[in-house]
């Protein structure tokens, strides 16, 4: 209200301004003796608050249990956050920072080479525990705990001089955009859904200096930071080309997630930081330097603008009286604007109370009491009687803790949880299971905060979520998950689920178990580095195929860090808008697929091979019978006593042992039966070693240290043999690079004592020992007892198949024998093989007697090669007999036909043009039955003794033949029943 003694008088109004013109004049003469400043707050300074005090005894037990703090910010973030040359930490934030922390007691180690990224990462690593100046995000919450903002600057666009306008965030679609590498912008650009080109770079400088050069169209940056910048680097160019934000970009100190203590305090040294000391450090860093004296020109300035004012003054006291007037009237209407303030207050609190009770969460508040139940609730909303099944009246009387928890130690964790938070460990989204009034178990989630009421009481604000649902979907799809996963591993070849760089996501136990690694270790690895040691994909990657083309496929592949052939498909997975978003791989182990492949080939090599070295025997067996036949002819003819019946009797050896060469080689390509017969070692690794060193390199030198007395042993020569060659050969394979000495021994041994080796025993007995010694690289300790095993080898894919000492050690079990390896690397290695002594000698050869079985019997001689059929010709007639010959076995058949009575028997070739020697002797036979034949061969798979007379012929011989052999066969034929009379041996 306005009285009356507050009206002045109008006589006194040129008192009144006298008054104060004289008032203006003392004001100017102490403004002229006297230096004016125009910000003399700026030194004035409060008293020091007393930080100490304002802990609790854990907060201060707490920084004596960390005396040292790790501290990293921006490198390079004026005015807020940056480093001087010699290292020195400036701006606004290292101005808090020394208000915080200076009477803590605590050391701060300042950390400042860091690159932003690399202070993320420390924080993320718990190497660096507080981050002086950081904008919170999503993902760095993650990993930290942030104080309350401590500054706070509008976000602006920055754009040239020169840019189009632009009104906001939205005018940046498709423009390049300068970000910071690692800070919050382009994170929180990309929340707005606006599609840019980032341009990185690693300074706030740095991408002001990209606009103003052109490198990118714009930059967002809060106000200070870009003004400071700007104003600092002389950046004409560059203009603030609109907001970015409705709201302020804040910056915080950020704390190790698992440091809640250290941020408390903070926060409460921040609240209680004195104002002038803020606008201290704002002024410092933002505002423009006053400290200048005033000129005494610009004092006469004030003195004529004061007077002025003292003139303005005294007529507006003039007027006062009639504002006055105004003014009640004003008030008037003021007090009707306070009472419609009044009645719209309170339709606002209508409104907040309707909200409240209508909510779908439970809103609470409630304060302690002394007595039972401890706590009382003075607001409970609609939906805390739904998810409680309480009212506020029956909770009261029956008390929360009681009711919500039965259980005594939830109770009493619950308890101790509210009593942190009212000590300032607030309740953010916490999970919480309760027991409501109908017994159910519900679980919800609790957020918590201090409301400070005038009367004393301390108000806990609480708001309540039901996640029952929620928790029983998320445990669905747990389960789903671990179904998923346990299907996944089950898949017996390995399989991994690929992103679009190859790196692997997931791997299932197959490819964990394959490559010896975790699933840790193996997320985020490239599928080429991990199984072909290469940087890039090899040309036939099934995945860059996909990629490329967009062809799914399956490929054969060698993976090389794992020495194996691999089946791969590549799978797509799409996303929802069709595109490839992961792949799945999955490899099929080959490998021995591919060994039995090389097998089956290395048979029908051999099966060829055989097949080759048949037709190969007939022919030659041909040649070297006409050789052997003429040789003994002309020998008959020169009296022994003549050099040339040597010279021929040389020639005649040496047709025999082509012969037996024959018929190893026929041996060798498995084309006669294994049997056991008695064999003499000594003569049979002679004979090996004889075949191998026209195949061994030269370099490699046989020794032989035979010493062995009796060296016979039940064994099939052939195989005896194939076991020498492939020890020889792995004896060779281990001196092929530096060369060596090959030494092969036999000995006698006798075992007085049971040996073991490798699952073998030795008993006791009489054994010959053969030897297979080498100089080569030896084997190690680790492999040894694999070398017997099939497909294992340690020579590369295309030198080795790993079979040929599996089938020495098949060889020596099959003659009841016993094989064990004395071998260290870099000494050579040696095999022993024991083989029981037989007591049974082989027979000796009978010399061949110069005086052959003749006769007078008429032979019909059938042979293609008509060399062979003269020759035969003329040894049956010098022995005798009366021979009809025919090189056309369907002419001799003509002949047989024609007086079949005046033959006693027919000698015949097996393989023949037109007819077969078996088709001859059937047809001669279905003419006349008691026909005695011979069929002979140089070579035939099928014909054997068994086989020829089953065929119906009476013996056979193989070719070449000597004179004894010829003479002997034909008189036992001739002087034997004629086959009708003999006992059938077929059906």
């Amino acid at each position: 209200m306005v009285t009356a003694d507050m009206i002045i008088p109008r006589n006194s109004g040129t008192n009144l301004f006298l008054s104060m013109m004289a008032a203006a004049l003392c004001l100017c003469l102490f403004l002229w003796v006297s230096p004016v400043y125009a910000a003399q707050t700026n030194g004035v300074e409060n008293p020091e608050m007393d930080i100490q005090k304002l802990l609790t005894s854990q907060e201060k037990d707490w920084l004596s249990l960390h005396p040292i703090i790790r501290m990293a910010g921006p490198r390079a973030f004026p005015p807020f956050h940056y480093y001087n040359a010699d290292g020195t930490l400036q701006g606004m934030a290292a101005d808090y920072i020394s208000f915080v922390f200076d009477k803590l007691g605590v050391q701060l180690k300042i950390q400042p080479n860091l690159s932003w990224l690399q202070v993320l990462d420390g924080a993320q690593n718990k190497a660096i525990d507080l981050i002086a100046c950081s904008a919170k995000t999503v993902d760095r919450q993650a990993y930290l705990e942030f104080t309350n903002p401590y500054l706070s600057f509008p976000l602006v666009i920055i754009a040239r001089a020169n840019a189009p306008f632009m009104g906001g965030l939205q005018d940046l679609h498709g423009k390049k955009v300068a970000f910071v590498k690692g800070a919050a912008a382009f994170e929180w650009i990309s929340g707005k859904n606006i599609s840019v080109t980032p341009y990185f770079v690693k300074t706030p400088l740095e991408a002001l200096e990209a606009v103003s050069f052109g490198q990118a169209e714009a930059h967002i940056d809060n106000l200070a930071a870009a003004t400071y910048l700007i104003q600092t680097q002389g950046m004409n160019n560059l203009k603030i080309a609109a907001p970015a934000a409705s709201e302020n970009y804040h910056l915080h100190m950020a704390v190790r997630k698992d440091w809640h203590p250290l941020v408390l305090i903070i926060n409460k040294i921040l609240d209680n930081m004195p104002q002038q000391r803020t606008m201290d450090i704002r002024n410092r860093w933002l505002a423009v330097n006053n400290d200048t004296v005033v000129a005494r020109t610009t004092v006469m300035k004030w003195f004529v603008g004061l007077l002025c004012v003292v003139t303005l003054i005294f007529f507006i006291i003039l007027l006062w009286n009639r504002r006055l007037g105004r003014e009640v009237k004003e008030r008037q209407l003021a007090q009707k604007a306070l009472l419609d303030s009044q009645y719209e207050l309170s339709q606002r609190t209508d409104m907040l109370s309707s909200i409240f009770e209508t909510a779908a969460e439970g809103i609470c508040v409630c304060f302690n009491i002394d007595e039972f139940p401890f706590v009382s609730f003075s607001h409970w909303n609609c939906k805390m009687e739904v998810l409680t099944g309480y009212t506020m009246a029956e909770i009261n009387k029956l008390g929360w803790y009681q009711a919500l928890y039965p259980d005594e130690e939830l109770r009493k964790k619950a308890i101790a949880r509210m009593v942190a938070m009212r000590q300032g460990d607030n309740i953010s989204n916490e999970a919480w299971e309760i027991v409501t009034k109908n017994g159910t178990k519900k679980q919800v989630r609790i957020s918590t905060s201090i409301l400070k009421a005038t009367e004393g009481r301390v108000f806990v604000l609480a708001i309540m979520h039901d996640i029952t649902d929620q928790k029983r979907h998320e445990a669905a799809l747990v389960s789903s998950r671990k179904k998923w996963e346990n299907i996944f591993n089950a898949v017996g070849h390995p399989a991994m689920i690929l992103d679009r760089n190859h790196r692997i996501e997931i791997a299932n136990l197959a490819t964990l178990k394959l490559t010896g690694l975790t699933q840790h270790q193996i997320k985020g690895k490239t599928c080429h580095v991990l199984f072909h040691g290469s940087a890039h994909p090899p040309n036939c990657c099934p995945m860059k195929a996909l990629l490329d083309n967009g062809t799914a496929e399956t490929v054969e592949m060698t993976m090389e860090t794992l020495n194996g052939h691999f089946l791969v498909s590549c799978t797509p997975v799409l996303d929802e808008d069709g595109k490839i978003d992961k792949i799945i791989h999955i490899a099929t182990d080959i490998t021995e697929k591919i060994q039995l492949e090389h097998q089956l080939r290395q048979s029908h090599k051999m099966e060829a091979v055989g097949t080759l070295s048949g037709g190969m025997a007939h022919e030659f067996n041909n040649i070297l019978g006409i050789i052997l036949g003429n040789v003994e002819l002309a020998m008959e003819d020169i009296p022994k006593g003549n050099s040339s019946h040597t010279f021929l009797s040389e020639v005649r050896k040496a047709s025999l042992r082509g012969r037996d060469v024959v018929r190893q080689l026929l041996s060798f390509s498995r084309k006669t039966s294994h049997k056991k017969k008695i064999v003499d070692m000594r003569s049979c690794v002679q004979e090996t070693i004889k075949l191998l060193r026209a195949s061994i390199p030269t370099q490699i030198q046989f020794s032989e240290n035979i010493t062995s007395r009796n060296h016979t042993i039940m064994a099939d020569q052939t195989q005896i043999q194939q076991m020498v060659i492939n020890l020889c050969n792995n004896a060779a394979h281990a001196m092929e690079d530096n060369g060596g000495i090959l030494e092969i021994g036999l000995h006698n041994q006798t075992i007085t004592q049971p040996e073991s080796y490798l699952g073998q025993i030795l008993e006791p007995g009489q054994y010959l020992q053969l030897t297979v010694s080498d100089t080569g690289h030896g084997i190690s300790h680790d492999i040894i007892e694999h070398v017997f095993d099939p497909f294992f080898t340690t020579k590369a894919v295309d030198k080795g198949t790993g079979m040929g000492l599996a089938v020495v050690h098949g060889i020596v079990n099959g003659h009841d024998g016993f094989i064990k390896i004395n071998s260290e690397p870099g000494q050579g290695t040696t095999f022993f093989v024991y083989f029981p002594i037989t007591e049974v000698f082989p027979h000796a050869v009978e010399k061949a007697d110069s005086v052959f079985p003749t006769g007078t019997e008429t032979i019909l001689l059938v042979d293609d090669e008509s060399a062979m059929v003269k020759m035969n010709c003329l040894r049956l007639q010098r022995l005798g007999y009366k021979v009809e010959i025919s090189t056309d076995p369907e002419e001799a058949l003509e002949m047989f036909k024609a007086h079949p009575h005046n033959f006693n028997l027919v000698i015949t070739d097996m393989s023949m043009p037109r007819m077969t020697g078996e088709q001859l002797i059937r047809a001669m036979m279905d003419i006349e039955p008691d026909i005695k034949t011979i069929i002979c061969t140089g070579y035939s798979k099928k014909l054997d003794k068994k086989s020829a007379l089953e065929m119906g012929a009476c013996d056979y011989i193989m070719k070449p033949m000597d004179l004894s052999r010829l003479g002997v066969t034909v008189r036992n034929v001739l002087d034997t029943p004629p086959p009708s009379k003999r006992i059938p041996l077929r059906p």
